[in-house]
């Protein structure tokens, strides 16, 4: 499959890029770890890639509206 078509298929199935959707799901992912772990958000961060803690809580924070700290105290 080419990346043209790639493209195409995931906005047609998705509704997004593959990239944000693939964002998206780290994230939900990330959420439910920080939820119902102890792990720390450097840990988390890492477990998903992120080049450091602070590129995960702007990504988070950017999708959640709130810091990964204070999601994981308010919930």
């Amino acid at each position: 499959m080419s990346k043209r078509t790639l493209a195409y298929k995931c906005k047609e199935l998705l509704g997004e890029s593959a990239a944000k959707a693939f964002s998206l799901y780290k994230l939900q992912r990330a959420e439910n770890i920080l939820l119902n772990t102890s792990k720390t958000i450097q840990e988390i961060s890492e477990l998903f890639g992120y080049d450091n803690q602070f590129h995960f809580s702007r990504s988070f924070k950017k999708q959640y509206n709130v810091s990964p700290k204070t999601y994981r105290i308010k919930n």
